[in-house]
C-alpha cells in the first residue's frame, strides 16, 4: 500500500510539473504575440510603417503623447528617439485599456524631411533617409518592448498615385 500511495505522489508531482511547464510556455507565447510588431501596408506609403498594441497593466491613466514622445526605434541594433508627437484626441489611456499605435519611422529617422504636399493624397510626402534593403525592427514602448521584425524597404522607388476609377477590392 505505502509503495502504491509513494508511486501515486510520483505521478501527481510530475503531471503538475508538466502542467506549470505548459502554462509557463503557453503564457510567454501569449506575452510574445501581445508585443507583436505588425506590418502596415499602403498605397501611399513613404515610410516603413508598423502598428504595435499597447495595453495599459498600470494603476493610474497612461499619458499616450509622453509614451509616444519617450519611444525608442532600434532600427539594425541602433537606436532613434522618437523626433516629435502630433496628437490628437484624448491623452489618457486607462488602466486596464489597450490601443493600437501607429509606427512609422519617419518620426524617429534623424533627417526624414518633408518633400512637398501630394493634392492626390491631401497630405505631405517624406523623404526618408533609409538605405535600401534588409533591416531590423525593435521598439521600446512604456518599459515594453516590441519586435524584432525584419523587413525589406525599396526607397527609391517614386510612387505615382492616380487612379481614374476605384478598384474592388480583395477580401
Amino acid at each position: 500500500m505505502k509503495t502504491t500511495t509513494v508511486l501515486a505522489c510520483i505521478a501527481l508531482v510530475t503531471c503538475l510539473a508538466v502542467c506549470l511547464s505548459f502554462a509557463q510556455k503557453a503564457k510567454a507565447q501569449e506575452s510574445l504575440e501581445a508585443r507583436a510588431i505588425i506590418p502596415l501596408f499602403s498605397k501611399a506609403q513613404d515610410s516603413p510603417t508598423f502598428l504595435v498594441e499597447y495595453s495599459n497593466d498600470g494603476d493610474a491613466d497612461a499619458d499616450i503623447p509622453s509614451l509616444m514622445g519617450g519611444s525608442v526605434a532600434v532600427i539594425d541594433g541602433v537606436e532613434y528617439a522618437q523626433r516629435g508627437v502630433p496628437f490628437v484626441g484624448n491623452p489618457a489611456l486607462k488602466p486596464g485599456q489597450t490601443k493600437p499605435f501607429r509606427i512609422q519611422l519617419s518620426g524617429y529617422l534623424p533627417g526624414a524631411r518633408k518633400v512637398g504636399y501630394s493634392q492626390e493624397l491631401r497630405r505631405w510626402r517624406w523623404n526618408v533617409p533609409l538605405a535600401n534593403g534588409r533591416h531590423t525592427l525593435r521598439l521600446l514602448l512604456g518599459g515594453k518592448e516590441y519586435g524584432p521584425i525584419a523587413f525589406f524597404w525599396e526607397g527609391d522607388v517614386t510612387m505615382f498615385l492616380k487612379q481614374e476609377a476605384p478598384e474592388t477590392p480583395v477580401e
